[in-house]
Parts: structure tokens; C-alpha cells; sequence
């Protein structure tokens, strides 16, 4: 598995939302020894997320790695700006991650190869220049994405050989949210066309 190493002895916030992408990295991190701190940012979308949490938590005390739970108040703020869900809980959980970082720690996200294929599109979807036809960057600021050039094959395949458990996310597959809706629809009807449509995108 391709992982682009973040610095060493650079203390990291792993943002963790317990499903494969994020264990997998959680648990990268954790044995090559860097000094990590898991985030769950809990956004009050899903009754489910308290157990959620409370499964990271219990996990994380397995592996000794210190857990921190977050909680930002989504549908209130897409009440007062008219946001997206989507765009809310993205803004949010970022400001959260930076609040626990402080000045001293960068944050670390389980985004990879797929998930830089559905930004590029989603981009094209809403519209968007040459200069905006762009994907997320390996690292922006104090946010490192170790996983970027990782497709999601890879990484199950790495959760399968170290019998990993993670939690599924309901609202992963509801398609009334854009970015669902390109996961599970649009994709694959380019991968008729070009079945590796997500690296050639990436």
C-alpha cells in the first residue's frame, strides 16, 4: 500500500470517523510508532453516532492511542447560512480538527485516490473553471492526506489481511447527497467506459 509518510516526530491528529478509510489509517499510523491523537467529530446528523463514538473510544483504549470526541451542531448551522448538510458539516469538522491541532499538530484525513476522483468531479458537476478543475492537495496548510494516492481497493484489502473492524456510515449511501450520488451512480457507469476511471481521474 502507498503511503506518503508524514513527518517524523510530528504529533498528529488522525481524523477518525470509524469506517475503513479512516481505521486504516489510524491503524498505519499506530504501528509505525508516531505520536497520534484520534479525532471523532460527532455532527449530530445520525442517532447512531453516539454509539459510534463510543466505539472509537473503546477501540482506541485497545490500542492505547488517546480519543478525543467533538461535537459541532450541523442542522443548526444550516439553518442560520442556508448551507448544504454537506457543506456544513465539512466546514465544522474542520474547525473542530484545527481547534484540537493548535499550532502545534497537523491533521491528518484518510482521503484517497477515489475520493480525489469524486471531488474532481464534483467540481465539473457545479460548475467550475480550468483553475477550479483541480482535486484535493496531498498537503494544504497544517492537513496532511497520506492516503491520496491509495485507492479504496487497496485499503480494504489492507483492513481484510489485518482483520480490522470499522463501522458503516447509513448515510454513506443515501444519493441525495451530490457526492453519494457520483460514488455509487455516476462512477460506475464510467467504469463501463474505463474501468479505472478513479486512477486515471486522481
Amino acid at each position: 500500500m502507498h503511503i506518503t509518510p508524514p513527518p517524523a516526530n510530528t504529533p498528529l491528529i488522525v481524523a477518525c470517523s470509524g469506517g475503513r478509510d479512516s481505521i486504516c489509517l489510524l491503524h498505519l499510523l499506530w504501528r509505525r510508532n508516531y505520536d497520534i491523537t484520534c479525532v471523532y467529530v460527532h455532527h449530530h446528523l445520525r442517532p447512531e453516532a453516539d454509539q459510534e463514538a463510543q466505539w472509537i473510544q473503546d477501540l482506541t483504549a485497545q490500542w492505547g492511542i488517546p480519543c478525543k470526541i467533538r461535537h459541532v451542531d450541523v442542522p443548526t448551522r444550516v439553518k442560520e447560512t442556508g448551507e448544504s448538510t454537506e457543506e456544513a458539516a465539512r466546514i465544522l469538522r474542520y474547525q473542530a480538527l484545527q481547534e484540537e491541532a493548535g499550532e502545534n499538530r497537523l491533521i491528518v484525513t484518510a482521503h484517497h485516490a477515489d475520493d480525489q476522483a469524486e471531488t474532481v468531479l464534483l467540481h465539473l458537476i457545479r460548475g467550475c473553471g480550468l483553475t477550479g478543475l483541480t482535486g484535493m492537495a496531498e498537503k494544504r496548510g497544517n492537513i496532511l492526506r497520506p492516503l491520496l494516492h491509495t485507492t479504496r481497493s487497496e485499503i480494504e484489502a489492507y483492513i481484510n489481511d489485518n482483520n480490522l473492524p470499522f463501522v458503516e456510515d447509513a448515510s454513506n449511501q443515501d444519493t441525495q447527497y451530490t457526492r453519494n450520488w457520483i460514488r455509487h451512480e455516476l462512477i460506475p457507469m464510467l467504469q463501463k467506459q474505463n474501468p479505472n476511471i478513479c486512477q486515471t481521474i486522481s
